[in-house]
């Protein structure tokens, strides 16, 4: 088994399936079951140590604090080599389903917000095939990570940092670099996993933390686009793209994390079927943050008055922000 590094790693096959654009009717610049009971697919995963990224280099602060591009979400399938089901036809229908996924959780996202909503890369769904399989990314069963999967990991090497440490080295991209959230789409081979035996992917996180730092990552089971299961895609697809934006659980902010209507939450009333829209809502802190990343919704802008009208505080705002890569 390779140890994890930063080390290049050779592309076995690659390529773009393109997408009919969704273009968002509202803006014309832009040209393009919820984890329910699952308390381990959550950011943990994605709270890295320092063995991850160790070879990139922060720019300098002004770098950061300068005009940048605007981030697009790219959706990634990513086929380990031991999965020979995801043929041509396949990749096209996996294409399809994705843009009509992320078309409705743009609107969503305007619906929420009101204004214009988040833009989606216009080159389509791009195919990474690996050169390790699936067992190099995660073990068969939770009791397996503390046996042979652990020892031939180093300590804390956790599956989506796989996932995305690969596609920085396949795009020659860096977390501070990249101007997309990766949405990856985990091809793994065999039926869906079981809750709370087979360890997952249904977690999200950005770059560098602070809103409007950099890009973020999205890592999902296809199966839950495909089927449903073990979750439903529509709403941890809405719930985690809100990670990648900046904004946290609704418990750090004080409210309860299976009873509250935001769709920051577990709240089992958001899992929809198919593409049916999440009905949940964004609580003030969600507004007030999103209301920062202005390279995900430039025409967005929090007002007090109309985003949180019966004045909650918001002193915990800042302690939640998620934590940066690294």
């Amino acid at each position: 088994m390779p140890a994890f590094a930063l080390a290049p790693v050779p592309c076995s096959g690659a390529c773009i399936v393109p997408m009919t654009r969704w273009r968002d009717p509202g803006n014309e610049q832009m040209d393009q079951h919820l984890k329910v009971a699952i308390a381990s697919c959550v950011l943990a995963g994605l709270f890295v140590t320092a063995i991850s990224l160790s070879a990139q280099t922060a720019p300098s602060q002004g770098a950061l604090s300068g005009p940048q591009a605007r981030l697009e979400v790219l959706p990634i399938l990513f086929v380990p080599s031991d999965n020979a089901e995801v043929t041509a036809a396949a990749e096209q229908r996996i294409a399809t389903l994705v843009e009509e996924h992320l078309g409705v959780v743009q609107q969503t996202y305007r619906r929420l917000l009101q204004t214009g909503t988040f833009a989606i890369a216009d080159s389509g769904l791009a195919i990474y095939r690996s050169k390790y399989p699936h067992s190099y990314y995660r073990p068969a069963t939770h009791a397996d990570v503390e046996k042979e999967w652990a020892r031939s990991h180093p300590p804390n090497a956790e599956g989506s940092l796989l996932l995305l440490n690969e596609v920085f080295t396949w795009r020659h991209e860096n977390r501070y670099n990249s101007r997309y959230i990766y949405l990856i789409l985990y091809a793994r081979p065999g039926p869906p996993i079981i809750l709370g035996e087979n360890p997952g992917f249904a977690s999200a996180q950005p770059f560098n933390g602070l809103p409007n730092s950099g890009g973020g990552i999205v890592a999902l089971e296809l199966s839950s686009l495909l089927s449903d299961r073990p979750l439903s895609f529509q709403a941890t697809l809405t719930h985690e793209l809100g990670h990648s934006f900046g904004p946290s659980h609704p418990n750090c902010y004080g409210y309860g994390m299976h009873n509250n209507d935001g769709v920051m939450s577990y709240n089992p009333r958001n899992a929809t079927k198919g593409t049916s829209p999440s009905p949940g809502i964004l609580n003030p802190e969600d507004y007030f943050v999103l209301g920062k990343a202005k390279r995900v919704f430039p025409d967005f802008t929090y007002i007090e008055a109309k985003h949180n009208p019966h004045g909650r505080s918001l002193d915990r705002i800042e302690s939640c922000f998620l934590t940066p890569l690294g």
